[in-house]
């Protein structure tokens, strides 16, 4: 199939996307859809694998074809030659994506010399007719496909046996074919008859099948992986979840009652922002004001954050209670801090008596948008805390209604996920971890190389399972109980060629607050582009200092390095892809950085000084 793009009838010529058919002359086309540069001219219509090449890979002489139109909504024409009064063979289909493209198609191909007819029994009568100079009654086939129209318009779904004994014959061999076919047979014939390149030439990779490759790739991953499952289980056993027994430690669920005091920070800010809009209502808010109410409200935003890690420090508690409570602690401090500066903006807009301009086309679809200060109220407030995204605005998309059975698919595959993500922390990462503190202390750089190799695939999976457990499952079953309707939480950040694409597609919640909050003020007040990227990695990097040192009682910056060390790595990504100019091998570069070497690298430096530094290690 090929789908024009643009094709200009004074210029036919043009970048389309062609599906051809299989080699060896059969009726049924491929499912490959690849991108070819096609010419449509002095009667020849041309497929090549590049505008350079010369060589076409399809090569149609459309001067004693017929062109019909098919489909649905009549976007799609066919191709039709004629190889004699019997038989009617499809070359090649052009789908377009509007009628008009449709039919710039059909006008270029006339005036190349093809016949238009409304359907292809139309069209084999009109090429018969011109081809051979018999007008006067209608071909076996056409009146063949007349019936079966009728018959289809009858019984719109008939049943049809191929192997039964009704099913039609197929049509004979002309003996014009019959006489090709002895021909081709001959001792004497050509068995080279036009220049091709081999399969797994770089000039046919792109556009060949390799479908049987992938299943080869399939089965060696499968077959891996499934003399390491053998393996592990051989070595270690069943392992008894030390996790959950840690998950019921006194001390952590002490640790945990002290949650309520997350409550303390949001209070305040929203006391705050209530105390400015109701002075602002009565006309006595002023200017010199601003700074005073975001001053008082940054205290309080620092204070919800850093009480809960003091707590945390101060605890003798599992790492995994001190996880559950810094986790949301740094969500909510995001909101804050998103809440604050989304209303000071909105107020500051409010006291001067300015229209902002450009705010037309920022139109939310499918919400009621407040203007300030009627937004401040506990209910907006209370709902923002509990929308899952981090960036503060006087309306959300709202979707329609909720789905019951889709929240309980969703609550299954979350505890399914979770249940996975257990088993491969207890019955491979953790093992491999434990196996490696020798060879981290003797520095023993190959066996480190082997170590970080074998922890490189669990990990890749605990933090797979981990992303779809979190922004696909629990973010959607929060948004579908809300009703948030813009549930982009991810793109396709696994297509990320460079790290900089990555980052901006893995977690958009994080990105859209650091663009929002970070990255646009410091631009406003003077900073440079590569500056303000800085600092938005020197902001992420503290969260997940804080995050994971908090926890594990372990300041050594190994994740607030780590971040920081994105900034080099991107101009490198990307300097990489430019100069291969490919983004395959950027892509490649992306998977081996990241996760094979940089997460198993980071577990098992956390790992080790987390011993160094207790006693036990739970």
């Amino acid at each position: 199939v090929v789908v024009a793009r643009g094709m200009d009838v004074e210029q036919r010529q043009g970048e389309l996307r062609v599906r051809a058919k299989r080699s060896g002359g059969k009726s049924f086309f491929t499912r490959n859809w690849q991108k070819r540069h096609v010419e449509l001219e002095e009667g020849s219509f041309r497929v090549y694998a590049r505008e350079e090449e010369r060589v076409p890979l399809l090569d149609v002489d459309v001067k004693s074809t017929a062109v019909a139109t098919v489909g649905s909504k009549a976007r799609e024409i066919v191709l039709y030659r004629v190889l004699d009064r019997q038989k009617l063979e499809e070359i090649i289909h052009v789908s377009a994506s509007t009628r008009e493209e449709r039919d710039r198609w059909v006008k270029t191909l006339q005036v190349q010399g093809a016949v238009l007819q409304d359907s292809a029994v139309a069209a084999l009568a009109t090429v018969t007719k011109e081809v051979n100079g018999d007008g006067g009654k209608k071909t076996d086939i056409a009146k063949k496909m007349d019936t079966r129209k009728k018959s289809h318009d009858e019984h719109p779904h008939p049943p049809v046996n191929p192997h039964s004994s009704t099913h039609a014959p197929p049509v004979p061999p002309s003996p014009m074919h019959a006489q090709a076919r002895l021909a081709s047979q001959r001792a004497s014939a050509p068995v080279h008859r036009a220049p091709r390149y081999s399969m797994l030439s770089s000039e046919r990779l792109s556009y060949e099948r390799h479908a049987g490759l992938i299943n080869l790739g399939v089965v060696v991953l499968l077959a891996t992986h499934s003399r390491l499952v053998i393996e592990n289980l051989l070595k270690y056993g069943i392992m008894r979840p030390k996790i959950w027994v840690h998950f019921l430690s006194k001390n952590g669920w002490l640790l945990l009652a002290t949650t309520p005091i997350l409550a303390a920070g949001p209070i305040l800010v929203f006391l705050l922002e209530w105390l400015a809009a109701k002075r602002v209502m009565k006309d006595k808010f002023r200017s010199r004001d601003q700074g005073i109410v975001i001053t008082f409200q940054a205290i309080a935003a620092i204070s919800a954050l850093f009480l809960p890690c003091v707590l945390i420090l101060r605890a003798d508690a599992p790492p995994l209670h001190g996880f559950l409570l810094i986790f949301p602690t740094v969500i909510l401090w995001m909101k804050l801090v998103s809440y604050a500066h989304c209303n000071a903006d909105l107020r500051e807009e409010a006291i001067s008596s300015k229209h902002v301009t450009g705010t037309e086309v920022l139109a939310v679809q499918d919400a009621v948008m407040q203007r300030y200060p009627d937004n401040v109220n506990v209910k907006d407030f209370l709902y923002f805390l509990a929308a899952p995204t981090l960036c503060y605005q006087t309306g959300f998309p709202r979707s329609e209604r909720l789905r019951p059975r889709w929240l309980l698919r969703r609550f299954a595959e979350l505890i399914f996920m979770a249940g996975l993500q257990l088993f491969l922390v207890e019955q491979y990462v953790l093992p491999t971890v434990h196996n490696s503190i020798d060879t981290l202390g003797h520095m023993n750089f190959v066996g480190i190389a082997e170590r970080v190799l074998k922890l490189s695939i669990p990990c890749l999976y605990v933090w797979l399972c981990s992303f779809y457990s979190l922004f696909h499952l629990w973010l959607n079953i929060v948004a579908e109980l809300l009703q948030f309707g813009d549930r982009e939480f991810y793109k396709d950040w696994w297509n990320a060629s460079t790290l900089d694409d990555y980052w901006r597609l893995w977690n958009t919640p994080v990105h859209k607050w650091l663009l929002r909050h970070i990255y646009y003020p410091c631009l406003r007040v003077g900073l440079s582009k590569n500056a303000a990227i800085l600092m938005a990695f020197f902001f992420s990097a503290i969260f997940h200092e804080l995050i994971i040192g908090v926890p594990l009682k372990v300041f050594r910056l190994w994740a607030f390095f780590g971040i920081l060390l994105q900034v080099p790595l991107i101009a490198i990504s990307k300097a990489l892809v430019k100069f291969l100019q490919t983004e395959q091998l950027g892509n490649i570069f992306f998977w081996l950085t990241f996760c094979i070497f940089g997460q198993p690298i980071c577990v098992l430096l956390y790992y080790h000084d987390y011993l160094l530094t207790h006693t036990h290690c739970p």
